[in-house]
């Protein structure tokens, strides 16, 4: 089926108002399948050449993880450059949240409120941080209204792959929850490190998920944080 929301934003797709959410040339929607996706391959840099000299090793590109061919879905314009160039520079005049009667909202805590009462009771709460912007992407917020529903919170802290070679993860553990006093009143097994790129650390979060699960008693599961976390 046709894709009707971006995965980044969540914003419906359109290609009449660029100042508009969910904004996606009308070429570059051309360009993905029926579902919403398209085959990509990455191209070396540098100059073709005929032959090498004797001795030169020479590796085939399909050897290379880079440079295999990838699958990527459509997401909007402003999502996209956020995501390849990370600039937020083409300003969205309209906002994702309104209230009831259609006017604005004003604050962060009633953007807040309106996603935490859309929550159901008894849900399990992922919310992302990134590791390399941990104060801008932590929202306390969200996690004090979420312990006021009385909400499962599992902390997922994310981009661990772009972390120096060698790191320490307890160590990144341990700093986390000092930048956070929210996170200091979590266990120590509900602030797992992943990599949302690479999928390291998802077999932890798994079995610390399995933790609050029940075949027989099944949950919604919500994944929270700021946009590019």
């Amino acid at each position: 089926s046709v894709p009707q929301h971006c995965e980044g934003c969540g914003a419906k797709f359109q290609s009449r108002d660029s100042n508009f959410p969910g904004y996606v040339p009308r070429g570059a929607q051309e360009q993905f399948s029926v579902g919403g996706v398209k085959k990509v391959v990455r191209q070396p840099h540098g100059v073709p050449v005929d032959s090498v000299p004797e001795g030169v090793p020479i590796t085939a590109l399909k050897d290379f993880a880079s440079f295999k061919p990838r699958s990527v879905r459509m997401i909007c314009r402003r999502c996209y450059r956020l995501q390849h160039y990370h600039k937020l520079d083409h300003k969205v005049e309209q906002k994702f949240y309104k209230l009831e009667e259609g006017q604005l909202y004003t604050e962060p805590d009633q953007v807040v409120s309106k996603v935490v009462q859309r929550i159901r009771k008894e849900s399990l709460v992922l919310m992302v941080v990134d590791v390399l912007d941990f104060e801008s992407s932590v929202v306390p917020e969200m996690f004090m209204a979420c312990r006021q529903k009385l909400l499962q919170v599992i902390f997922l802290i994310n981009k661990i792959d772009l972390l120096p070679h060698g790191v320490q993860m307890e160590r990144i553990k341990l700093w986390s929850r000092r930048m956070s006093r929210h996170m200091k009143n979590v266990q120590l097994q509900d602030v797992c490190l992943i990599s949302s790129q690479t999928g390291e650390g998802f077999h932890k979060l798994e079995e610390r998920m399995s933790h609050f699960m029940d075949a027989r008693e099944p949950k919604w599961i919500y994944v929270l944080g700021r946009v590019n976390s």
